[in-house]
């Protein structure tokens, strides 16, 4: 096996293809994966609607599920033997360095749309699973104009500040994403920690607690972001942060680096196609 920071990568096992050729309606990239480990999966999603000009745009694509597919593919995912966890339980595995059962999932959704609220919230109550919101706090109560790094893609409803502590209350994980959803790597160090502090800030501001989870915006590790930032999301009091750089996490292996006492876990896209640049696993 072959192993890097926080995750392990195995050889082509059976019932992963089955899997999430159920779950996605073929063959993804998580074939190259064993799920029978002992390691867990981050999925990760955007918006979830109806299909229409927006979410089949090439800006939006890959960032849409439908609601049935979502329903789908929670069904498929239990029916599979996956079972659900917050990042925050996760990430007390990983203090403890306790391994995780096989087929354990955490679910994601960045940017804070008003879509996670009124549409997927319902459904993942419907399978008794919560999930973890990353929230770009310049956008809240408002809209945003999408994953692109480009900006090109119609504004989407975003939630506001009492339906994203409707989700904490409800045993939700609100994590942050940023202030304005940039590249990490083209701001100045100043900017950064901007970005970093100023939406911890304002989050913990809005929820009464302490925020310690990031995930980046785009994802990409040295084309998003690099080492520094996750230093710098360190040093500001981030214990957890999150690529979209595909792999799986073995919390019996997280610290990023010797010494580090922060977690740069790795999570896998979703959606209905490829968005921004970013590998997305294709969804039927």
């Amino acid at each position: 096996a072959r192993r890097g920071a926080g995750v392990r990568r195995y050889g082509p096992v059976r019932m992963t293809t089955r899997d999430l050729r159920n779950v996605t309606g073929q063959n993804s990239l998580l074939a190259a994966y064993e799920l029978d480990a002992p390691l867990a999966t981050i999925l990760t999603l955007h918006a979830v609607a109806a299909p229409d000009a927006t979410c089949d745009s090439a800006d939006y694509r890959g960032m849409f599920i439908t609601p049935r597919q979502l329903d789908r593919m929670m069904s498929e995912l239990k029916r599979c033997g996956y079972r659900f966890v917050t990042l925050s339980e996760l990430r007390a595995q990983a203090g403890r360095r306790q391994r995780v059962a096989p087929k354990t999932i955490a679910l994601t959704f960045d940017d804070g749309y008003a879509s996670v609220f009124d549409v997927a919230r319902p459904i993942l109550e419907r399978h008794s699973a919560r999930a973890s919101v990353f929230i770009a706090t310049d956008f809240i109560g408002g809209s945003f104009a999408g994953n692109t790094r480009q900006g090109a893609g119609p504004p989407l409803a975003t939630m506001n500040a009492e339906q994203i502590r409707h989700l904490r209350n409800g045993g939700w994980d609100v994590g942050a994403h940023s202030c304005s959803h940039p590249v990490f790597k083209t701001l100045s160090p100043q900017q950064a920690e901007h970005e970093l502090a100023a939406g911890k800030a304002k989050l913990e501001a809005l929820l009464g607690e302490p925020v310690t989870a990031f995930a980046f915006p785009y994802g990409e590790p040295n084309l998003a972001y690099d080492p520094r930032h996750v230093q710098l999301a360190q040093r500001l009091g981030f214990t957890t942060v999150l690529s979209m750089r595909p792999g799986f996490v073995d919390p019996t292996r997280s610290a990023a680096a010797p010494g580090c006492t922060t977690v740069e876990w790795p999570r896998i896209g979703i959606g209905r196609g490829v968005a921004g640049g970013s590998r997305v696993v294709p969804i039927a």
